[in-house]
């Protein structure tokens, strides 16, 4: 009956290249959400050029680009200038929670794991002879942020 409800995220972050949305991760919590990439921009690291990483709101339609100002908070990770920009784009973020997440390439129109374990044979195989890693949430961070 209210299946229709399912896989509606309020949330978003779309990772942008050239003008073009090129991935989405999605859900209900931004926290969550901020916190899947907040590593990527400690220490003032922004995305390679070409690359922006945006956060939006479905509810209000409105979004904002993330930098490292966004992250720089010593005790916290997340800054006080971050809180003030989700109160702007979605004043009812506050205390939203959902533990489920997806992200999805959106050129090829498919779902990505979000997987966190290293896969060190794949990752010796792809040094040793350039054979390709599976495509996960954390290996496009890692070529967006130029990690690899």
């Amino acid at each position: 009956m209210f299946g229709f409800f399912k896989n509606v995220f309020r949330f978003r972050l779309y990772f942008v290249q050239d003008g073009i949305r090129r991935y989405v991760l999605k859900g209900q919590s931004p926290i969550r959400l901020l916190g899947y990439v907040s590593n990527y921009y400690e220490n003032k690291r922004t995305p390679s050029p070409g690359w922006k990483c945006y956060f939006y709101s479905d509810a209000t339609k409105k979004s904002f680009e993330l930098t490292p100002l966004h992250f720089n908070d010593p005790v916290n990770i997340l800054s006080n200038s971050l809180f003030s920009e989700l109160d702007l784009v979605d004043s009812r973020w506050s205390g939203l929670k959902g533990s489920e997440i997806k992200f999805e390439d959106l050129e090829r129109n498919v779902e990505l794991e979000i997987d966190s374990k290293i896969d060190v044979d794949a990752m010796f195989a792809e040094i040793k002879d350039g054979t390709a890693r599976k495509v996960t949430f954390f290996s496009v961070m890692d070529s967006i942020f130029s990690r690899r």
